[in-house]
């Protein structure tokens, strides 16, 4: 940091510097020995455990475990007929119940994100 500040102070006194000009300075950053050798230890022992929220869930794992539609606030059932699951927040609603909420809003109730109404917009297909 003293190296970085004396060229800053140099730099703010010349009154005329090229435009091709570049400083010599230390590169940063500046691991200690110490630190090196413990950081090839653990890169060579077994790898880093990762966090399972992070990991791709299969379809099923996906579902939120709320069963409950959040525009009407019955139960959704186990079967999930006649529901529609938000791609983004993987909420789950029934097909009626986001129908008309789509004639309000064209959003998630749950997430914000923009959510298309499948009579209006049906899938396409091969």
């Amino acid at each position: 940091m003293k190296s970085l500040n004396s060229h800053i102070e140099w730099v703010s006194s010349q009154p005329k510097i090229a435009s091709n000009w570049t400083p010599n300075l230390p590169n940063f950053p500046q691991f200690s020995q110490c630190f090196l050798i413990e950081y090839k230890k653990t890169m060579k022992s077994e790898s880093p455990e990762i966090c399972e929220s992070l990991v791709k869930k299969s379809e099923e794992e996906e579902e939120l475990q709320d069963r409950e539609c959040l525009i009407c606030t019955d139960d959704i059932g186990r079967s999930f007929e006649n529901t529609v699951k938000c791609d983004d927040c993987k909420r789950r609603y029934h097909d009626d119940c986001l129908s008309e909420w789509l004639k309000i809003k064209r959003t998630c109730p749950a997430c914000s994100r923009l959510v298309l109404n499948r009579n209006e917009f049906p899938p396409l297909t091969k």
